[in-house]
């Protein structure tokens, strides 16, 4: 089967309410490393999850430098919006990117 990633990219998305609320604590200004274990965050995000951070990160201008989101449920979907972050914002200079125990083929 083929999955067409470009169809998924612009589905609207419906975020994980608790990954919502850790977003919303964070002061995105001074943000420039994110570590999320879905072993022990209590949650594991899902593609929409990342869909919607990444559209967040790209609004805000987040200047991310360090990603690591381990053992979630993350696709290669969810890999074609991390992409989005290096190449849809002069901001986000991420030199640094372990994404191990997810779903990504």
């Amino acid at each position: 089967d083929n999955i067409n990633i470009d169809n998924e990219i612009d589905k609207p998305a419906k975020a994980n309410p608790q990954f919502v609320q850790f977003i919303n604590k964070l002061d995105i200004n001074l943000l420039i490393k994110i570590d999320i274990n879905g072993s022990t965050s209590g949650f594991r995000l899902l593609d929409q999850d990342i869909k919607l951070f990444v559209d967040s990160a790209i609004i805000s201008h987040l200047p991310l430098e360090s990603l690591s989101l381990t053992n979630h449920r993350i696709t290669d979907i969810g890999m074609e919006h991390i992409g989005r972050l290096t190449t849809n914002t002069k901001y986000c200079y991420i030199t640094y990117l372990n994404i191990q125990g997810n779903d990504i083929t």
